[in-house]
């Protein structure tokens, strides 16, 4: 058995599923377990919680910005050149934060962790919808399942190494060498290339009959015959006139060809595609709308929050005097309810029950989802043993997973076909807020030591979105 190489929606398609898996799989649960992984380094360095929280701000500030130039890098190279790029870019951060020893070094480690994950998050969403046309749902699906297990394997793995006082002093280079495995993703990658079917099977035109075609090639000697009989003058000034316009084409095609050989015509030409065009091709007149206004500057501040919350979930059940390897339990269980939450909370958004009760269902159903999640984060912020933090950090990430899902579902019913361009303004926002809210949320936890204050901090701003939001809409829906 074969696979189809080029076809859509089954195939090497599913291969390539599998590669977008691989190079994101040991990449991704970076966020949830850094507390674990960098934890020693982090005493090297006397890492204040503040400078950690500049760390986080510069890892999603890159992710967010990163991700704007993954779609003309892929049209100007491959989907494959882009992996190989974005899994380069994280491996070298990891190289790199192994021996660094100041804080600036670990705020370059972020920048280049942030920037490998946002390019290949993009670059696996852009080449799995060329893959897969009716079953992109599934396909998509299957990648984020694939990309979340790694959240509750990878933290066991983790706890294994920790448990070794000898492979504990080396712990980064040995995930290092693990993460290295993602090459094996890029090798698998291969660029979709629409497959050259028979018209016949196609439905289009039928294979002629060889006999028809030598008649029609008769009959249309015998026409031309007859032009050249009635009036040869004409028919040559024809020929004449249409030989000067295929001179005058290649003449201009090699012309084109010289002036592009130049190093500097393909560089600015090179820049013109990255920046300007990319830049041309969002629809910036939705900055004059205040709906989208107030949803983008919302969703970011929610979208920051809530990663924020990741970060940093691993440190604050540190600082509640748990163990290694009972934080490394919790994030196997908060990772499996991530990938069943974003299961559940797809299901759940397209049911009847909510569609019909609400006039805009999916935003609706995302403001339930914010609401519940950032009082379960409250309910964190004040459990206290380790049955309760597992309970409370569970329901949170039950919650955060289905914003995850459902927020570019309700960009597209309020918006539609201007999606791109709502989810690329909205990465700019998630960055500027990145910058801002990443050390304020620093600050307030270590003014606050120990009390958990900032976690109050996150859930207020994600309560704070969340009412603007109903005051909003609620005046939208009486007009």
């Amino acid at each position: 058995m074969t696979l189809n190489m080029s076809g859509q929606d089954g195939g090497y398609g599913w291969m390539v599923v599998a590669a977008c898996v691989t190079t994101q799989i040991f990449l991704a649960p970076v966020m949830s377990m850094n507390g674990l992984l960098f934890e020693a380094k982090y005493k090297e360095i006397v890492a204040t919680p503040t400078q950690i929280s500049i760390f986080i701000s510069a890892f999603l500030t890159a992710w967010n910005v990163s991700a704007l130039f993954v779609g003309p890098l892929v049209k100007m190279r491959s989907a494959r050149f882009v992996a190989f790029c974005g899994t380069a870019i994280a491996s070298a951060g990891f190289v790199i934060s192994a021996f660094a020893s100041s804080v600036s070094d670990f705020v370059f480690v972020f920048i280049l962790l942030g920037v490998g994950l946002g390019v290949l998050g993009t670059n696996s969403f852009l080449i799995i919808r060329q893959y897969f046309k009716r079953r992109v749902g599934l396909a998509c699906g299957v990648f984020a399942m694939g990309v979340g297990s790694g959240n509750f394997f990878m933290p066991q793995v983790v706890k294994l190494l920790l448990s070794s006082a000898e492979l504990k002093k080396n712990i980064i280079l040995i995930y290092t060498g693990i993460h290295a495995l993602s090459f094996i993703g890029v090798l698998l990658m291969r660029d979709f290339k629409p497959s050259k079917m028979d018209p016949a099977k196609e439905g289009g035109t039928t294979s002629q009959n060889p006999e028809d075609v030598e008649m029609m090639e008769d009959a249309s000697s015998e026409v031309v015959e007859k032009l050249m009989d009635k009036d040869s003058d004409v028919v040559e000034k024809v020929v004449n006139k249409s030989s000067d316009v295929v001179d005058k084409l290649e003449d201009n095609s090699n012309k084109g060809q010289e002036s592009g050989n130049c190093w500097c015509c393909q560089l600015s030409s090179c820049q013109k595609f990255t920046i300007f065009r990319m830049f041309s091709m969002i629809n910036w007149s939705l900055l004059k709308r205040l709906d989208f206004l107030i949803m983008a500057l919302g969703e970011s501040v929610i979208f920051v929050s809530t990663l924020l919350y990741v970060f940093q979930m691993s440190h604050v059940c540190l600082e509640k005097g748990l163990s290694t390897e009972e934080v490394a339990d919790i994030l196997t269980v908060v990772g499996i309810m991530d990938i069943l939450s974003r299961l559940g909370h797809g299901a759940v958004g397209d049911m009847a029950c909510v569609n019909n009760f609400f006039r805009k269902p999916k935003l609706s159903y995302y403001l339930i989802i914010c609401v519940t999640m950032a009082s379960m984060i409250v309910g964190f912020a004040f459990s206290g043993t380790y049955m309760t933090i597992l309970v409370f950090a569970t329901l949170v990430m039950m919650w955060a997973g289905g914003t995850m899902v459902t927020f570019s579902l309700m960009y597209y019913e309020t918006f539609g076909d201007d999606l791109p361009s709502c989810l690329g303004i909205a990465n700019l926002f998630r960055a500027i807020f990145s910058f801002l809210i990443g050390p304020l949320f620093g600050l307030v936890k270590e003014s606050t030591q120990g009390s958990s204050l900032e976690l109050l901090f996150l859930a207020g701003l994600i309560f704070l979105a969340s009412a603007v939001w109903i005051i909003h809409f609620c005046i939208l829906r009486k007009k």
